[in-house]
């Protein structure tokens, strides 16, 4: 009977500690909960609580920065997730065929990511500015460099994130 108790007891602790991930995937996320330092030097702080803030200088935290909330999706559920937003008009089968171009470069379905940030707050020089605007990331998290390779899908603008 105690070694029964036993198991129930480490099967519901492995259950509660691997669905407590933040990420609306199954797999893995590895943006979530993480800081990433984009190619123009600007840094996004991912909070595990899912908010987000963005400062165009780490140093400066006090203003020229954007606040919000965001949710990330991996995999199938991230290329379902864009499919879904017609608007930025990336269907499936082009997320698709894009990753299958590139599997010799060790891609797959399951380094496709979809980041959708909610802007609520923006403060630049010091005038702060309540706003509600989406923006959409779509591309590759590489886990053996630690980088999410991303387009910005409002502005078609190519980002590079170091994620810490």
């Amino acid at each position: 009977m105690k070694k029964m108790i036993k198991t129930v007891c480490v099967i519901t602790l492995l259950l509660v500690c691997g669905c407590s991930q933040n990420s609306k995937s199954h797999n893995q996320d590895m943006l979530s909960g993480h800081c990433l330092t984009a190619s123009d030097q600007s840094y996004l702080q991912l909070n595990k609580d899912g908010h987000y803030v963005w400062y165009q200088n780490k140093s400066v935290t006090n203003d020229n920065y954007y606040e919000g909330t965001y949710e990330v999706y991996v995999g199938m559920e991230a290329i379902d997730q864009l499919d879904s937003l017609s608007e930025y008009g990336f269907t499936k089968q082009e997320q698709l065929d894009y990753i299958e171009r590139n599997k010799d470069k060790g891609i797959s379905v399951d380094d496709w990511y979809v980041m959708i940030q909610t802007r609520t707050k923006r403060v630049v020089q010091a005038q702060e500015t309540l706003e509600k605007t989406r923006i959409v990331y779509a591309g590759v998290y590489y886990k053996d460099k630690k980088v999410y390779d991303a387009v910005n899908c409002n502005s078609a603008n190519y980002s590079y994130f170091s994620v810490e």
